[in-house]
């Protein structure tokens, strides 16, 4: 038979079981489909090499407090200098520092937005060995003082806001009040740090005084490694290089060291374990598809054996019934490849809109080539696994079986219900796996979202409102600005009070980290001492957010530049140093013992809020804004109503006391809370899917095998009947039977759960938040779960088996 007839045969075959076709191309969409959509992110943002020359050489190098690895800060411009030209160990060392609110740009289309960017040093794309898709990179007369001020701008940038324009070369572009020339841009999968959209030279783009500052730290440091240097001897000649620049005199409680990571850890974060613990799960579940369409099969081969006995009597050689079934397959594996596809497409849009914004390449998502081979891969796969069940039985079964009337009903359902159990029982296993993982991630975010934040999340208005002209250069020029602003919009209907703070509640991971020494406290106390979060406020600040005031005062417009410094401790920090009396009255100070900073009177405690994340309290200290040097970033507001019904009213307030100031990132409170729980949700969420998709196939493999079961022992229900046994205990056959595949199949599946609760520890040991990995209450929940869908997936073949008559059985037989 030639291959054009063999695929016709095919289609008319599957035409007359529609049900069959449907079921099974639609379970072979969600199997294909589910793993190609996750595969399509995973490959994006993990899997995919990065887009720098020899990435394995690159490092991060962190700076943090002696003995202290969990607190990490920037270097300053001169220890970035210092490092670069001493250390022998890198081929070179370069830097970034990302600004505040990003960069105001006029495009020249009288347009002007805000554009994510970063302030590097000249040699950043040569450390990193990319080199520009148009134009020159930068070089070192560009980043000194006083050059010509130049940009260097991201493909997408050029693209969608230049019109990918030929002649952008030496364009010049306003950014933030400076007249720039773009001397480059660079190639689309060039995007580092994340985001960035355009980069200028350090030097030009900050005042001296903060780039000669060895006391600002504020410089991201990345090195490439020489040949045959390891991360290690690197490091350790680094340190050296530290310890013999640092003043003698700094107490150890104030000495810093250096560690070097893989580039690639920062990068990928705690994207890397998630995500290949969720292409895992889609696996499973494409092998949960794949195991249900094999039992399709199954049942349809057994119960097409007859008609493929008459063919081969009337003379169809066992090829030719081999090359049917696999058509069959095949046929059924292109359609359900295909749909796949669309199931992909359209689930890479939901998972990117359910995302973190922070996944490395996330714009680099989609249906690539690589993804495109994954899905052929996955269906030849799947093609071959369901094949081969029908193609088997067509060559095993001889013709004398087949023909027989009731003997090859009993010969038949023997075999058959063993490999049909197995696979139940299989998927009954990987089923639990599933919800049992799912179920961790759930209880881990339902936790995490009932962490007491500490701060209002609802009614609160905040954000961030970046001074980058010189003229708030001047402290008491961005102090007054603060001022006016926060009486302007206290002053707005609908407005209770506002008040600016230096970063708001769960702005990052990262803040202003700083040593400090308690007053009369032996010095090898100090020494062990971390860093505290500080924040600078404005008098209303513990109003706005709804922080409660434990102890003491709260800052008032007495506490000016001229009045006794005077700062606010959080409840854990007054617990952690002064676990048997108040704090308020005790003084400290900034830096160790020696430190000539003044002393700062403690005023008040303050209840505890998440600054940094929402699983840990930071300690935090509160220095009033009319006593601080450094600028506020947030602007917050308490309102009557709901929040963002204002925005527009304050804007519009901002813009009236600086036409140039443009507010950025506005946000509730509680879309703070929900950003900061982003990627836990993306986790619990996309796996409840896998494991919810998982119920489903389970009880549809098992609803299927039972239905077999039911029909192949119909003859012995039916005697049963005869003899006087009543409907129940004929329905209790079909219960009977699921029960026991669900109970294997459940023992099976705890085994392979905590073989999970091993796996979770090393993968998601970061995300489970207050849950452990094999908890004892999840572990004892899902396997009732199993069971409830096990025994609803058996009720429909219970029923027909009550239902069977017995007269009708008897007469046919």
């Amino acid at each position: 038979m030639h291959a054009l007839q063999v695929l016709r045969v095919t289609l008319r075959r599957l035409a007359r079981a529609p049900g069959f076709t449907a079921v099974v191309v639609a379970t072979l969409a969600l199997g294909v489909g589910v793993p190609t959509a996750v595969f399509s992110v995973a490959h994006a943002v993990v899997l995919a090499p990065l887009p720098f020359a020899t990435p394995h050489r690159l490092v991060r190098v962190y700076n943090h407090p002696q003995g202290n690895l969990e607190t990490s800060f920037e270097a300053s411009h001169p220890d970035y200098v210092t490092w670069r030209e001493a250390s022998r160990s890198f081929d070179d060392v370069a830097g970034y520092a990302s600004s505040s609110g990003g960069h105001l740009v006029d495009f020249g289309d009288g347009a002007r937005e805000r554009v994510r960017g970063e302030m590097v040093s000249w040699n950043l794309f040569s450390v990193l060995g990319v080199a520009p898709l148009l134009g020159r990179p930068l070089e070192a007369a560009d980043d000194v003082p006083g050059a010509e001020p130049v940009v260097v701008i991201s493909e997408r940038l050029w693209r969608h806001r230049l019109g990918a324009d030929p002649d952008v070369l030496g364009r010049v572009l306003d950014v933030d009040g400076s007249r720039r020339t773009v001397v480059a841009v660079m190639p689309r999968a060039f995007e580092y740090p994340t985001g960035a959209r355009l980069w200028l030279p350090v030097a030009t783009a900050v005042g001296e005084d903060l780039l000669h500052n060895a006391q600002v730290k504020f410089f991201n440091l990345l090195a490439r490694l020489g040949d045959d240097v390891s991360a290690a001897q690197a490091e350790e000649e680094l340190n050296a290089v530290l310890d013999a620049t640092t003043n003698p005199q700094v107490p150890p409680s104030a000495r810093t060291e250096v560690t070097l990571a893989p580039l690639a850890e920062e990068l990928l974060g705690d994207t890397r374990g998630p995500l290949l613990f969720l292409l895992g799960a889609a696996l499973l579940v494409l092998l949960l598809a794949t195991a249900n369409v094999a039992n399709l099969q199954l049942v349809r081969a057994v119960a097409g054996q007859r008609e493929l006995a008459v063919r081969a009597a009337l003379g169809a050689s066992l090829g030719h019934r081999v090359r049917q079934s696999l058509a069959e397959s095949a046929v059924l594996a292109a359609f359900g490849g295909t749909l796949g596809l669309g199931v992909a497409k359209l689930g890479v849009g939901r998972l990117l809109a359910l995302s973190p914004a922070t996944f490395f390449r996330g714009d680099d998502v989609g249906l690539q080539p690589p993804v495109l081979l994954f899905a052929l891969a996955v269906s030849a796969g799947s093609l071959l696994i369901f094949a081969l069940v029908p193609a088997f039985l067509a060559a095993r079964r001889g013709l004398g079986p087949a023909l027989q009337g009731t003997a090859s009903r009993a010969t038949a359902g023997r075999g058959s219900r063993r490999l049909l159990a197995v696979s139940v029982v299989a998927q009954v296993a990987l089923a639990l796996v599933l919800t049992f993982g799912a179920a961790l991630l759930l209880r881990s975010f339902v936790e995490l979202s009932r962490v007491d934040t500490g701060f209002s999340r609802h009614g609160v208005l905040t954000q961030e409102v970046p001074l980058l002209s010189d003229e708030y250069a001047d402290p008491v020029r961005w102090r007054q600005l603060f001022d006016q602003l926060t009486e302007r919009v206290a002053a707005l209907p609908g407005v209770e009070a506002a008040a600016g703070v230096l970063l708001r509640p769960l702005e990052g991971p990262n803040g202003f980290d700083v040593p400090f020494t308690i007053e009369g406290r032996p010095a090898e106390e100090q020494a062990a001492q971390p860093l505290l979060n500080l924040e600078a406020v404005t008098a209303d600040y513990l109003r706005v957010m709804g922080i409660p005031l434990v102890a003491g005062r709260g800052f008032t417009a007495a506490d000016d530049a001229g009045a006794v410094p005077v700062v606010l401790v959080s409840r854990s920090l007054a617990e952690a140093y002064w676990p048997d009396g108040s704090p308020v009255g005790e003084r400290l100070k900034w830096g160790g013992p020696e430190s000539p900073s003044p002393w700062l009177q403690i005023a008040g405690v303050v209840g505890d809020a998440r600054y940094r994340r929402m699983e840990e309290v930071s300690l935090d200290v509160y220095v009033p804004h009319t006593q601080m040097s450094w600028p506020l970033n947030h602007l917050v507001v308490r309102t009557r109503g709901e929040p963002l019904a204002l925005a527009g009213a304050v804007r519009q307030a901002i813009r009236d006391l600086d036409p140039n100031l443009q507010p950025v990132d506005v946000a509730t409170t509680a879309e703070m809370v929900s950003r900061a729980v982003a990627r836990p949700r993306f986790n619990a969420v996309l796996l409840g899917v896998f494991a919810a998709l998982a119920l489903l196939l389970g009880a549809v493999g098992l609803y299927g095998v039972l239905s077999y079961v039911v029909a192949l022992r119909r003859r012995e229900i039916g005697i049963r009947m005869a003899l006087g046994a009543r409907p129940r205990q004929a329905a209790g056959l079909a219960l009977g039977q699921a029960l026991r595949l669900a109970v294997v199949g459940v023992a099976v599946g705890l085994v392979g759960c905590l073989a999970l609760g091993r796996v979770l520890d090393g993968l998601l040991v970061e995300v489970l938040y207050e849950v452990p990995a094999g908890d004892p209450a999840t572990l004892l929940t899902v396997p009732w779960v199993l069971l409830a869908v096990a025994l609803a997936a058996a009720a429909v073949p219970a029923r027909r088996a009550s239902r069977v008559d017995p007269g009708v059985v008897l007469r046919q037989e």
